[in-house]
């Protein structure tokens, strides 16, 4: 399977055709990544909306049991209330022994604006 196309934006004020494009991400009606937004405007909303997007990356593993071995943010979103909220899902998961002994798992948390 192909990676996810990754997307940059141009945007110079609400950047409308973006937030059409990264909601269709968070719905999973494209499979994409957004990026990067790069803007002209320091006080365009449509950073504002990107930053509050929030990605975190993270990484971890699965013990024999199914304990959680080890924990990292291999990428923060930007917001410390988003990077702990990964954290918090990941460490308080109940996971089963895996087959075959540990497991390691690197994934992303999309957090996406309604």
């Amino acid at each position: 399977m192909a990676a996810p196309l990754r997307l940059g934006f141009l945007a110079s004020h609400a950047g409308s055709s973006m937030r059409a494009v990264v909601n269709a991400i968070g719905s999973g009606d494209l499979d994409a990544e957004a990026a990067i937004v790069i803007s002209n405007n320091a006080d365009a909303e449509a950073l504002s909306f990107a930053r509050a997007k929030g990605v975190v990356g993270v990484a971890f593993t699965i013990g024999a049991s199914g304990a959680l071995a080890s924990f990292a943010i291999t990428r923060s979103s930007g917001d410390a209330d988003l990077d702990a909220a990964a954290r918090t899902l990941v460490q308080s998961a109940h996971f089963p022994p895996p087959p075959g002994g540990s497991a390691h798992i690197a994934t992303s948390f999309n957090y996406v604006p309604r």
